[in-house]
């Protein structure tokens, strides 16, 4: 009876460690990245920089308040890291195959590629993210946050706000620019 429970105990044991997936998620990326040499990692004041106008719409206002937060992730390309940046650019391709994220579209324009993804139902969107990579500049992915987000809401939304620039400290992406 004995063997019979170790044997048990031991093919449980064996399922139970390989059905666990270990993909890496966007936020564990995000974190790690922010501890990354050559890494410039940010994390935006929604509230301080993303101000509807006096004459938007109620719905517009509350399309700006259900953006919770936006992050930002830049690893610059230079000549002597060629081989990080191309794992960079594997890592964030393989977190984007799983199911939960959704393509939105994708741009590719003057060595410049991006892709563009959510997360959630399409009438109510939990993440944008974008995701981008060139070989003159470097890879980079933000995302926004929020909940139930509306797409249509937020593109009206994007062309009815003030973004506050002086509430953004861009000393941290300023070898970017």
């Amino acid at each position: 009876m004995n063997k019979r429970s170790t044997i048990i105990s031991l093919l449980l044991l064996v399922f139970l460690g390989t059905a666990c997936k270990h993909e890496k998620s966007l936020q564990a990326y995000l974190v790690e990245s922010s501890e990354k040499e050559g890494y410039m990692y940010g994390d935006l004041p929604v509230g301080l920089i993303l101000n509807p106008k006096e004459d938007a719409s109620e719905e517009v206002k509350a399309t700006a308040k259900s953006i919770q937060k936006i992050n930002a992730a830049f690893f610059k390309k230079t000549k002597n890291n060629e081989v990080a940046y191309q794992a960079e650019i594997a890592t964030l391709k393989t977190i984007f195959t799983q199911k939960k994220y959704k393509t939105l579209g994708s741009v590719k324009t003057k060595g410049m590629h991006m892709k563009f993804y959510y997360t959630g139902d399409a009438a109510q969107i939990d993440e944008v993210i974008t995701f981008g990579h060139s070989d003159k500049i470097g890879v980079g992915v933000a995302r926004i946050l929020g909940k139930n987000m509306n797409p249509a809401s937020i593109m009206e939304m994007f062309g009815n706000i003030d973004i506050n620039m002086n509430a953004i400290d861009l000393n941290q992406f300023k070898t970017i620019f």
